[in-house]
């Protein structure tokens, strides 16, 4: 009896350190994720030229994807195996989506000075909203 009270002990125990550690994780990424919002917003009040907007876009995307994948790494660990992997065929799923979205909104803006805004600019839009539905992996 004493070995199944000290087992239960233990799971209780590691069970309440994963959910700490998650919920650790959701708020690192969750800073992380409104840290961006506001660069993000700030540039849209700033921003001046089109190089200005390229850059802009650019980085923001930069910003969105890195976290992106930090998400991404720390699910595949946090994760049960069989759960990571039905995550896994719909990110590739989201990636085709992603670069079909990027494809044509770019098609809109063939050579033009704006078309690097609009292909980063898409692709932030649908890496951060990707952020935010990986996120509720971890906050259930």
């Amino acid at each position: 009896m004493k070995r199944i009270l000290a087992l239960c002990t233990i799971m209780a125990l590691l069970f309440v350190g994963c959910a700490s550690a998650d919920k650790e994780m959701y708020e690192t990424f969750t800073a992380t994720a409104q840290e961006i919002e506001a660069y993000d917003a700030e540039w849209q009040k700033n921003a001046m030229t089109q190089l200005d907007l390229n850059t802009f876009s650019q980085t923001s995307y930069i910003k969105w994807d890195t976290l992106l994948n930090d998400i991404y790494q720390y699910l595949e660990k946090a994760l049960p195996a069989d759960e990571f992997e039905v995550l896994e065929s719909e990110q590739i799923q989201w990636i085709k989506e992603k670069e079909e979205a990027i494809e044509n909104a770019t098609n809109e803006w063939p050579g033009g000075s704006g078309e690097a805004m609009v292909h980063f600019g898409t692709a932030a839009e649908y890496t951060k909203d990707r952020c935010y539905y990986l996120l509720t992996y971890i906050s259930n």
